[in-house]
């Protein structure tokens, strides 16, 4: 009898836990929205093309391919509408749902498309959003009421060219009880900005808070100097030499992209300023909402984008998001709200980095006295300023929301900024801390580990292995360089032996050579590749740039300025490193010997005028 009554106490505590895990399975999204792929007749399929690398569909009209302007990606449906068509939507969900997804609608001469969503009930289409029009271009959200046995339909009448993303329907929960994760991107914030004091007061006191809730990781390293090639190695976990974007080429179709892998159990959003963070470069894969607005980037971006955020999660209501948010409000042309500068100085001698004579690439290594570098630096405290105040608001929002506690937020950077420390300007040039080192906050669900302050040496290369194994998602098969870093947190001291960074194929400058950096046991090994004459000739008007040789070695704990240059006396530091500076020179040389997909230039006219609004162009 006794043996009876514990097998049943055993079978009774696995089924609890089944259950339990069950439910915590549940709750996290997995059967919570559905992603329907409906059976669209590709009979004019001939009309487009597709251009699955960079994310476009091109209509094929007769004469030149014309591209569907603003799409969030080609993954998605597309058709030659010639009349009527009818699309059935298969949904797993009845009761009050909602519905997702972006329509792109092209008519055919002074005609109107007209396209509509709703349920079909008895025999009877019975719609609940129309829309009537000869362009539309926008995401649309919609709540709708299911019965069993009724059907979800999509109706389209006229001439042209009808678009719309895989519908997502989902069960609508209150805040409170959805999942978020939220990835925030404050472009070009230097690691030591953030708990910097500027004449006695915090430039960041928001940030400061909410890293006290957070794991604090005080020597995290960017994989490249720009925001191109980090982001990429961020979203791929490879490094830079390893996913071997440039400008003139998207991400290949066969690397990784883990975005991918976190789309399996939550909607995935891109809110984004565009230029760089580009589907042309394939960063929208596997984004459910990915929408690039300019505003992003200037006086107020932070705050815009921390509102669209809000509005997102208001609209929306999905069960469980992954957001990315991404914002050059810190990124020069250096441009702070008054109410901000005011606060450091009531008196600039600048208020806006457009009055200051750095408009070209020409000029990064251009001397300037020192009440111009006091300037410039004090517009820059200004963007950061700036940037902490709308994060604190975005923080209250989602408190006063309920949803801060149970989210998983990460504050991160793709690169920091230099004011001549080295003998440059801004960034992409070099493999100094200034670029290199880079803020990262993360904090868990219910603030597990808060106040945590880890110091080995990590990479933007692990944010998003990290974001997976705390989502309880398997990381994809292909080799990856990033690493969960949930270990470190859980006490073990190191995961790797060596870190790296380098700008190689992804050089934004082709005057500015290619060059590496191997972290290890407190040390920076850089390997620099010599100028050519006519690199130096495109800098030669306004200041050529520094000349250190072609190895450089640091020691970060007694020297974090790297100003004292070690090589060749520390040569045992040296050889410490030399199989791996031998391996990743050969894997440089193969990159750089490749032909690039894109030629330079082949930027579209609307990502040519982004870029020169940042001083790229």
């Amino acid at each position: 009898m006794k043996k009876f009554f514990y097998c049943s106490l055993l079978i009774l505590a696995a089924f609890g836990t089944a259950f339990f895990a069950w439910r915590t399975w549940r709750q996290r999204g997995t059967v919570d929205f559905f992603r329907s792929d409906p059976a669209v007749d590709l009979a004019s399929s001939s009309h487009f093309r597709v251009d699955a690398a960079a994310d476009r569909v091109y209509f094929l009209p007769d004469g030149e391919p014309r591209e569907l302007q603003g799409i969030p990606t080609a993954n998605a449906c597309f058709f030659r509408l010639q009349g009527e068509k009818t699309i059935a939507i298969h949904q797993p969900f009845t009761g009050r749902i909602g519905f997702y997804f972006h329509v792109f609608i092209e008519a055919s001469g002074s005609s109107k498309i007209h396209f509509s969503i709703g349920v079909r009930r008895q025999g009877r289409f019975l719609a609940s959003r129309q829309i009537r029009a000869r362009e539309f271009n926008a995401p649309v959200f919609q709540a709708l009421n299911l019965a069993k046995g009724e059907t979800l339909e999509i109706s389209c009448q006229g001439q042209g060219t009808v678009y719309f993303t895989k519908p997502i329907l989902y069960r609508i929960r209150p805040p409170q009880k959805r999942d978020y994760i939220f990835l925030i991107a404050a472009d070009t914030l230097r690691g030591d900005a953030v708990g910097a004091r500027v004449n006695g007061r915090p430039l960041t006191p928001n940030i400061d808070r909410f890293k006290r809730d957070s794991v604090d990781f005080s020597r995290c390293y960017s994989q490249s100097p720009w925001t191109l090639p980090a982001f990429m190695s961020m979203f791929s976990a490879r490094y830079e030499f390893n996913h071997r974007l440039s400008k003139r080429s998207a991400l290949g179709l066969d690397q990784p992209f883990l975005v991918k892998e976190l789309s399996s159990r939550y909607v995935t959003v891109n809110l984004n300023p565009g230029i760089f963070m580009s589907k042309q470069f394939g960063f929208a894969r596997h984004f459910d909402y990915f929408a690039t607005d300019p505003s992003l980037a200037y006086a107020s971006g932070g705050r815009e984008l921390f509102a669209r955020a809000i509005d997102l999660v208001d609209r929306g209501r999905f069960p469980a998001s992954f957001m990315f948010l991404h914002t050059y409000q810190i990124h020069s042309p250096y441009s702070p709200p008054g109410e901000f500068l005011e606060q450091l100085n009531p008196s600039p001698l600048h208020t806006s980095l457009r009055s200051v004579p750095f408009s070209s690439q020409r000029k990064k290594f251009m001397p300037v006295d020192d009440a111009l570098l006091r300037s410039y630096k004090e517009l820059y405290q200004g963007e950061v300023l700036a940037f902490d105040s709308y994060f604190g608001e975005f923080v209250a929002a989602l408190k006063k929301r309920g949803i801060y506690e149970r989210s998983l937020i990460v504050l991160m950077s793709d690169h920091g900024e230099e004011f001549f420390e080295h003998g440059g300007w801004e960034h992409n040039h070099s493999m100094y801390d200034e670029l290199l080192r880079v803020p990262l906050a993360i904090k868990l669900p219910g603030n597990d580990h808060r106040g945590l302050t880890i110091k080995e040496s990590v990479g933007v290369i692990d944010i998003l292995p990290t974001i997976l194994g705390a989502a309880g998602i398997a990381a994809p098969a292909a080799p990856l360089d990033g690493l969960d870093l949930r270990p470190l947190m859980n006490g073990k001291k190191r995961l790797r032996p060596f870190l790296f960074s380098s700008v190689t194929t992804s050089r934004y400058l082709d005057a500015i050579p290619a060059k590496f950096a191997i972290i290890k046991d407190g040390f920076k090994v850089i390997s620099n590749y010599a100028p050519s004459a006519a690199d130096l000739e495109y800098f030669a008007a306004y200041g050529l740039p520094p000349r250190p040789g072609p190895v450089e070695i640091y020691d970060l704990e007694r020297d974090p300025g790297e100003q004292k240059n070690l090589f060749p006396a520390r040569q045992d530091v040296y050889r410490r490193v030399s199989g791996s500076l031998k391996r990743i020179r050969a894997i440089i040389k193969a990159n750089l010997d490749r032909k690039p997909g894109m030629k330079q230039g082949e930027f579209d006219a609307d990502l040519q005028k982004q870029m020169k609004s940042l001083g790229y162009l």
